[in-house]
Parts: structure tokens; sequence; C-alpha cells
């Protein structure tokens, strides 16, 4: 009787207790991921608020696509409605740096979205905001930003291909695409961290 009352006793202090341990430091990573990831919002709305009080930008913009609880890919005028305000107000967005090139003198910045819909933001910038993206490069760079948009496509045409197997050549299919390129012109923007 003693032996089996023994053998629960270092059932339970081998193998219960170090589960609960292990459950314990499970909750604990979880609860600190997403503490993490609070401050990093509480962050970034902050920046946004900042850069929109100071260019009386609007960081409400996608309210509009919301408000007409549109599903699936708006069209190319919901977008414009959204993206392009009355009076060239500009808005605010978070998004990942792509590339920046020069054309003719002039400096672009090309954008990727980080929110829903797809989009991709071709921004005329001036020198300094191109050189402060250029020094600061770290892969992947996220930040907040201020424009003024002037034009929205969605390009006709996206190529699609899929393959069977490795021995055969690709189909190519010719598809709408998902997505929508915004142009206009940077303001401002600043590092997320």
């Amino acid at each position: 009787m003693k032996a089996i009352h023994f053998m629960r006793i270092a059932f339970a202090v081998f193998v219960i207790i170090p589960a609960l341990l292990v459950a314990a430091s499970c909750d604990s990573e979880g609860k600190h991921e997403k503490d993490e990831q609070r401050k990093r919002e509480e962050i970034e709305s902050k920046v946004q608020a900042d850069l929109a009080s100071k260019y009386g930008a609007s960081v409400d913009w996608h309210k509009k696509l919301d408000e007409r609880k549109i599903l699936d890919t708006p069209y190319s005028i919901d977008m414009e409605e959204a993206l392009i305000l009355l009076n060239n107000k500009p808005i605010v967005f978070d998004a990942f740096v792509e590339d920046v090139t020069k054309s003719d003198n002039k400096y672009f910045v090309r954008l990727d979205y980080s929110g829903s819909p797809q989009i991709y933001f071709i921004l005329e910038c001036e020198p300094e905001l191109a050189a402060k993206i250029l020094s600061s490069r770290q892969g992947l760079d996220q930040i907040v930003v201020v424009a003024t948009i002037s034009s929205v496509k969605r390009p006709s045409i996206k190529l699609e291909s899929e393959s069977p197997s490795s021995e055969d050549p690709p189909d190519i299919d010719v598809t709408t695409s998902d997505m929508f390129i915004a142009k206009g012109i940077a303001l401002d923007f600043e590092f997320l961290k």
C-alpha cells in the first residue's frame, strides 16, 4: 500500500508538476507576446496620431470601405473615394518599404500597405525623405506615412502559373488582379521599430 502511495506521489512530482510548470510558462509567453503586440499597436497609433495632427491628415480613410461592408476586393471607384480626399487632404497609413527609385531627378518610394485590401503605393518624395529611408535600411522597414494620393488604379491583368508537376511546363492563366496601385506624394514618414 505504501509503495502504491509512493508511486502516486512520485508520478505527481515527476509528471504533473513539470507539466503544470510548462503550461504556466507557455501561458506566460503567450501573455508576453500579447503585451508586446499591444505595445506595438499603441506605438503605431501614437505615431499615426502625431503625423495626422501635424499634417491635418485622415487616419480613418479605410472606414469608407468598412461602411460599405465590402467583403471581397473593392472596386477601383471605392478605393478612389477612400484614398483621394477632398482638397488634397492627406492620409496616414503604415506600410513596408519595397523600393526607392530615381527618375528624371525625382525620387519615388514604393510601399506595400500592411492592411487589406492589397495596395502598392508609389509616392514621389523629396530627396531628404528618400535619404532618410536609404540611411536606415534594415530590411523590411515598416513605416507610418503621410501622403496625398492623386490616382488609384487596378491592374487589368495578372499572370498566374501553375505546374502540375516539376517535369511539365507551367500553365499560365490570365486573371484580374486583386491589388491596387495608388500614386501620390509622400509628405513625411516615421519608422516603426
